[in-house]
């Protein structure tokens, strides 16, 4: 985060408040076009995540550095010689399995993780947009 702060992404006050909505369990949304530090921000944020508490990550493309406990990673994958595709859809499908969760439901928490429908508590995520006013964004 102090690196963060350095090379002017965000200040201190922002920093100590992003912990703070860890910790507490608080939704957070980043937004920016390329490059423009979303997936290092997350990165940094996910460092005040309790080491006791489980990060299940998926994504389409393996970005964020993370290096936590309880950390279970999935990287969705396209079609490759012949080899069916693994879309975000069908890795959160596996990995709420074991909760038992209904097609609605899990339909549900695929919007959710799209950022088109609810915002269920502690779901930290990010979204490109081509122009972004990102300190905006943060607040």
């Amino acid at each position: 985060m102090q690196d963060l702060i350095r090379e002017g992404t965000l200040d201190q006050g922002l920093a100590n408040r992003f912990e703070d909505y860890v910790l507490r369990r608080k939704n957070i949304l980043l937004t920016g076009g390329t490059s423009t530090g979303k997936s290092t921000t997350l990165s940094a944020l996910a460092r005040f995540i309790p080491e006791d508490e489980r990060i299940l990550l998926i994504e389409d493309t393996a970005e964020i550095q993370m290096d936590h406990t309880n950390l279970v990673r999935f990287e969705a994958r396209p079609e490759q010689n012949g080899v069916p595709p693994v879309p975000i859809r069908k890795l959160l499908k596996a990995a709420l399995r074991p909760l038992a969760y209904t097609e609605e439901e899990l339909k549900k928490f695929h919007n959710t993780y799209s950022g088109r429908a609810c915002k269920p508590d502690s779901v930290p995520r990010t979204i490109h947009r081509s122009k972004s006013h990102a300190r905006r964004s943060f607040l």
